[in-house]
């Protein structure tokens, strides 16, 4: 009985550690993210500039990097209205989840120039996200992409701004968060409701 017992605690210790093997560790998750997203700048002929430009302007193919690791770009700065705590936003964006191969996205989803419809919805300050206007097979594909990096670019641009974003998973959705993806904005416009 005793060397039955040895066996099946000695089957359940290679089990574990073989189904602990497969998890990637975060460490491996940042250190792939980050080949991941040079890769992307490189594919794509972006250049990350150091500083912010002084008078706000991004050549096509810049990209500002901000201490949290988010790489900005602005297109549009908007009409110089601000965002205010609380205030409703309406998000309307392309974007791509991608991985170490920056030319094949694992999810590609818009709702940028689809009419003026399926705005994602959310207040500034807050991650809180309703895309109840869009269909119900969608909605909840636009809200996986809702997160704290989704409102960075109100730090930049006004109302009706205009931007590009890369936002690495730490600062991602957290479905994102969990896979260890990072997600590039194509093109994410802010309107104020």
């Amino acid at each position: 009985m005793k060397k039955g017992f040895n066996i099946l605690l000695m089957m359940c210790a290679i089990l574990f550690v073989l189904s602990c093997s497969n998890q990637k560790s975060f460490t491996d998750m940042l250190n792939a993210e980050k080949k991941a997203v040079k890769n992307l700048l490189a594919d794509s002929g972006y250049v990350v500039l150091k500083d912010y430009p002084k008078d706000g302007k991004f050549k096509a193919n810049e990209f500002y990097k901000r201490e949290d690791e988010i790489y900005i770009q602005v297109i549009d700065s908007g009409n110089g209205e601000r965002a205010k705590a609380r205030q409703t936003i309406l998000a309307r964006f392309s974007a791509n989840r991608f991985t170490l191969d920056s030319t094949e996205y694992l999810t590609r989803i818009s709702n940028y120039r689809v009419g003026g419809t399926y705005p994602v919805e959310f207040f500034y300050g807050y991650t809180t996200v309703n895309a109840q206007k869009a269909p119900t097979s969608y909605q909840s594909a636009l809200e996986s992409f809702m997160s704290e990096g989704l409102a960075v670019g109100l730090e930049y641009v006004g109302n009706g701004g205009v931007v590009k974003l890369i936002i690495p998973f730490k600062k991602g959705s957290e479905y994102d968060m969990n896979q260890g993806n990072p997600v590039f904005f194509e093109i994410l416009e802010y309107k104020f409701d």
